[in-house]
């Protein structure tokens, strides 16, 4: 857990220097670190907990700047403090009728319901690896297809068959749902889908923080900005990666099979509140968060 603080100190020094005035870490009763702090050129300061059992915490502290305080976390304890980024959906549809359906498999997921229950969305406990479950969901419009285990290391010194059930026959399960219901589907799919190896094979530059992708490759599909649709998909991409390219085209044929509108989206890192990110992810969890907030962050501290 030590060495987790202080990688993340590092990438608050170095990367986020001109809105990171200092960043130290802070220890508990046992002496040894609980938290880092992360101070602004504002006045303000973000804190970041991580515990052995997979719960994280971070909210930026602006009281003594501006009088708020923002928080995201898989282990809340402070429920009169509204979170952010708030249900924004449900708030400017109140007449559109949303339902959650999901197993609560990862550890916090649970602390999600009242959250759900007092914005007016219905939860049903469930699993898309079972068909009953989502027959008991009743008619539908639209279905976000975002279940999955997506951790890219699912599978390894493990059995893949929970990654492979949810991942692929899961999805099976939400399309033929879908076509018999005549549903819309946006299907949340993965950078993952991209082979590692290929990845690894492109041009590089060192920076003096990380590497940075060259703006010219000689792979069709990349540069500096990232990948396109064009990058190749020959070659291995983790069991995580694969079952959801897998889930892409199954989603593609009961398109063409069976005119079901649908929508594919390769996400790339999703951060922010409510996820329940695992130690193994939460570098990227927070250090994401701080790069897709920066460009916010900038014009309030300056």
């Amino acid at each position: 857990m030590l060495l987790t603080y202080r990688i993340l100190e590092q990438i608050a020094k170095t990367e986020f220097s001109d809105i990171v005035k200092n960043a130290t870490l802070i220890g508990g009763k046992s002496a040894q670190p609980n938290k880092l702090r992360v101070f602004l050129i504002d006045g303000s300061f973000l804190d970041f907990w991580l515990s052995e059992e997979n719960d994280y915490s971070f909210h930026w502290e602006q009281r003594a700047v501006r009088g708020l305080i923002h928080r995201w976390d898989n282990a809340p304890d402070h429920p009169e403090v509204e979170s952010f980024p708030h249900l924004e959906f449900k708030k400017n549809n109140p007449e559109t009728q949303i339902l959650a359906l999901d197993n609560l498999k990862r550890r916090g997921s649970e602390l999600n319901l009242p959250r759900l229950k007092q914005n007016g969305i219905e939860f049903i406990h469930g699993d898309i690896r079972n068909r009953e479950d989502l027959e008991s969901a009743g008619k539908a419009d639209l279905i976000i297809e975002c279940s999955a285990e997506p951790s890219v290391m699912a599978g390894y010194n493990s059995s893949p068959e929970y990654l492979i059930n949810t991942n692929l026959l899961g999805t099976v399960n939400c399309l033929e749902y879908a076509r018999k219901r005549d549903a819309d589907v946006v299907f949340l799919s993965t950078s993952r889908v991209y082979p590692m190896r290929t990845i690894n094979n492109l041009d590089f530059i060192e920076t003096s923080t990380r590497f940075e992708l060259s703006e010219e490759q000689s792979i069709p599909g990349a540069s500096s900005k990232g990948f396109t649709e064009d990058f190749p998909l020959h070659g291995p991409r983790t069991l995580y990666g694969a079952t959801k390219l897998a889930s892409e085209l199954i989603l593609q044929e009961y398109i063409e099979m069976y005119g079901i509108r649908g929508v594919i989206n390769r996400c790339g890192l999703l951060t922010g509140s409510w996820q329940m990110g695992k130690v193994d992810q939460i570098i990227q969890e927070i250090s994401g968060w701080i790069k897709e907030n920066s460009e916010q962050l900038r014009p309030i501290l300056t």
